[in-house]
């Protein structure tokens, strides 16, 4: 469930920061109170949704790694569905 959440506000805030982006080009009206409420938007789904990457990515690797290093291991048993030999 939290790796859903970070993954919208992410995405959420990365598409809101492209459309400023894209807004801002092509309409360049510098102070908008509409373009600041978009940036100030943008950003603060970056900024809640980037921690909470971090926090449910850093398990992730840690485990991804742990088994990379127990299926290179030489010796290590064969296993297949479950049946170890």
């Amino acid at each position: 469930m939290a790796l859903a959440i970070w993954l919208v506000a992410v995405s959420i805030g990365l598409l809101q920061l492209l459309g400023f982006l894209a807004t801002r080009y092509m309409e360049p009206s510098p102070g908008h109170p509409s373009l600041n409420s978009q940036l100030a938007q943008a950003l603060a789904n970056l900024l809640v949704g980037l921690p909470l990457w971090l926090r449910a990515w850093q398990p992730m690797q840690v485990e991804a790694a742990r088994e990379d290093e127990i299926a290179t291991t030489p010796g290590a048993p064969f296993c297949v569905k479950g049946i170890s030999s």
